[in-house]
């Protein structure tokens, strides 16, 4: 057949199919996107010097992208997304000098992060770590971070466009976080899921749970900017000791052996060393300022306390001013008789209201 015959377009078609034979597609394109990382992999057969890879992605709606990536990786990293409720449609081409490939999958690889979509492939991303604990009553309580504080910073310009970061500037200084509305499902309790939502920076809420079980397990899904967000594990509790109270104990211990061990100080010192210099109104002050500063609530009993107190001392040792002391304790003049016996106390909190 002589070719000098043949039709000119006819000799560029046969040009342009030699040509492109000449660079031998990649195989096997793969995409794995997880969580906002998108990973392209492919094979290929004759890695001849010279051959690169240059990956294409075109958004539903805005410019398409390219990078090239050298031969001895057969992967990429696709670029932070801007917003990936977006469509995405990829591809690798092999390319070497002037000459390239067919595009790789020649129908593309078409993926998105939003649930509304009707691709096939869609992407979800990993609620973060939960917190869950046993609560009194039967319940358990738990609690997460926000998922998009963990993945905002993943996206590009913080996963909105040009045009509504400069209407939402505001609101993001403020912080201000997308609904998230999820569900709650405890393990193997035979109970209906919790539907839930949150807007805060943590998420938390508590739970009825069936206390004849020795563990507590619970998972959690939900949506954030139709975006899915799954548990990629049950979080557990396992039963927990009671609340521990044994600070009270302590303190209602010190109210109680502070003034006794005063009674029993100066009940000691009245029978062995009757003369003694020792002012009773300092060991007076002693009590006070200690129910002052540990039990402000329980200062005015103080005056019935004292009052009682008064008498089995006086049964003691006998006081001619005893009974003055008494009436000068009661409940309506109890500051002013301690604020006489403690003057630098005085000047700090016996200011008269």
């Amino acid at each position: 057949m002589d070719l000098a015959r043949l039709h000119p377009v006819s000799l560029f078609a046969v040009w342009i199919t030699v040509v492109t034979a000449l660079v031998e597609p990649p195989g096997n394109v793969t995409l794995h996107c997880h969580n906002l990382t998108n990973i392209l992999k492919w094979d290929y057969n004759q890695l001849t010097p010279g051959v690169k890879f240059r990956v294409d992605i075109q958004p539903y709606k805005g410019a398409a992208e390219n990078f090239l990536v050298e031969p001895s990786d057969l992967q990429a990293e696709l670029p932070p997304l801007i917003d990936p409720r977006e469509e995405f449609y990829v591809t690798v081409t092999a390319v070497m000098g002037e000459e390239e490939s067919e595009p790789s999958p020649s129908d593309g690889l078409i993926f998105t992060y939003s649930q509304e979509s009707l691709v096939e492939k869609k992407c979800v991303v990993d609620l973060p770590s939960v917190n869950v604990t046993i609560q009194p009553h039967d319940q358990i309580e738990f609690r997460f971070e926000h998922p998009w504080l963990l993945y905002k910073k993943k996206l590009r310009g913080g996963g909105e466009s040009k045009s509504k970061q400069r209407r939402s500037h505001d609101a993001l200084r403020s912080e201000r976080l997308p609904l998230f509305t999820y569900k709650v499902m405890v393990v193997n309790q035979g109970k209906q899921p919790h539907s839930d939502y949150c807007e805060e920076r943590v998420c938390t809420n508590t739970l009825p749970v069936d206390a004849a079980k020795k563990e507590h397990c619970l998972t959690i899904n939900g949506e954030m900017n139709l975006i899915s967000v799954k548990s990629n594990q049950e979080f557990c509790a396992q039963p927990g000791e009671a609340p521990s109270y044994d600070y009270i104990y302590v303190i209602v211990s010190v109210l109680v052996l502070i003034p006794v061990a005063a009674i029993g100080f100066m009940v000691y010192h009245k029978r062995t060393r009757p003369l003694s210099s020792t002012p009773a109104p300092l060991v007076r002050m002693l009590i006070l300022v200690s129910f002052y500063y540990l039990a402000p609530k329980q200062f005015l009993f103080l005056s019935h306390f004292y009052s009682l107190w008064s008498h089995f001392y006086c049964n003691i040792k006998s006081c001619t001013t005893m009974e003055k002391h008494n009436r000068a304790w009661k409940e309506g003049e109890l500051r002013n008789v301690f604020c006489a016996d403690a003057q630098s106390f005085n000047t700090i909190h016996c200011k008269k209201k």
